[in-house]
């Protein structure tokens, strides 16, 4: 099967797990649920869904820099970023992003190694961070609705098993470094500070993941005023896991299913939930339109990245 027929397919799982969950609801229902919700807290959550990548482009960059010396331009960090939210956007779990992020790098001249070794702390780090904050959640859901918690815990172990596998892939045991050599394209470029940048990514997550969930919960709110805060800001932290499944892109359907059932258990129903998630996957359009027009400028200017890319030590240049 072909990469192109692969990220189809994964198209096809997202929209059909959807549409699956779109029949047990009323349409009509989740339609003026859509209609009635308070479009000044939508325009809100979806603008800042839209940017708080920055957050992670920050972290990125800065990752990058503390691990291999070289510091990315804001001026460039922030463009490919986006461009890559675009690609990732459409690809399981945002792979394609992440590789999007790291053809550009070995584009500027470094080594395939030193511009994927990164890239897999800080999505080790990301997921790592939004187990932390699947804990808590899955806390406050048994409280509120004890049927909710095992599902949380089964979320949180998928999460964790993703974390784990990539950080393998960072700091292997001997018997699997041979495999992370062959995945990052030869043995990586000896990495420095590689305890602060894990530490910064795990900040950075708890910082970006935190954002998303409080900007989605006020698209929620904006579609059921008056739900009670905590659990729904747990049942979207506990929905958010599906991001870590790579199965369908940006968790397509299946962050809708968990978090129909979770919105049912706590008795804000099932519509409510796939509303919001309507109005939520509008940040995504905007991420994409933006990282779109981020390509096509990179196209138009293919020499500047690299250009600027060619930077002296870490310690020469301003952070």
């Amino acid at each position: 099967m072909t990469a192109r027929l692969l990220r189809g397919w994964r198209v096809v799982v997202g929209v059909a797990v959807l549409l699956v969950v779109l029949l047990g609801v009323d349409p009509a229902t989740v339609g003026a649920a859509v209609t009635r919700a308070d479009l000044r807290l939508v325009i809100i959550g979806v603008l800042g869904l839209t940017a708080v990548h920055l957050v992670s482009a920050a972290s990125w960059r800065t990752i990058h820099g503390r691990m291999t010396g070289r510091w990315l331009p804001w001026r460039e960090a922030v463009p490919v970023f986006y461009a890559a939210q675009a690609i990732g956007g459409v690809t399981p779990a945002n792979l394609g992003g992440d590789l999007h992020r790291a053809a550009v790098l070995r584009g500027s001249g470094q080594s395939w190694g030193s511009a994927v070794a990164p890239l897999l702390v800080q999505r080790a780090t990301s997921y790592l961070a939004l187990s932390a904050l699947a804990i808590v959640a899955s806390a406050i859901l048994a409280a509120h609705a004890p049927m909710a918690g095992g599902l949380a815990l089964v979320g949180l172990a998928v999460a964790i098993g993703v974390a784990g596998m990539a950080w393998v892939l960072v700091s292997p045991p001997a018997p699997l470094r041979d495999l992370r050599d062959r995945i990052t394209g030869g043995a990586p470029d000896p990495m420095r500070a590689t305890g602060p940048a894990a530490i910064i990514g795990i900040g950075s997550g708890l910082a970006f993941h935190g954002a998303a969930i409080g900007f989605t919960a006020v698209i929620a709110l904006a579609v059921v005023p008056g739900a009670p805060l905590l659990p729904v800001l747990a049942a979207l932290a506990t929905a958010r896991l599906a991001l870590a499944v790579p199965v369908t892109p940006s968790g397509l359907g299946i962050q809708e299913g968990i978090l129909a059932i979770l919105f049912t258990a706590l008795g804000l129903g099932s519509s409510a939930a796939l509303a919001a998630m309507l109005l939520a996957r509008l940040s995504l359009l905007l991420t994409t339109v933006i990282g779109v027009v981020a390509l096509v400028r990179a196209r138009h200017h293919p020499d500047a990245a690299a250009a600027d890319e060619r930077l002296p030590d870490a310690s020469l240049v301003g952070r």
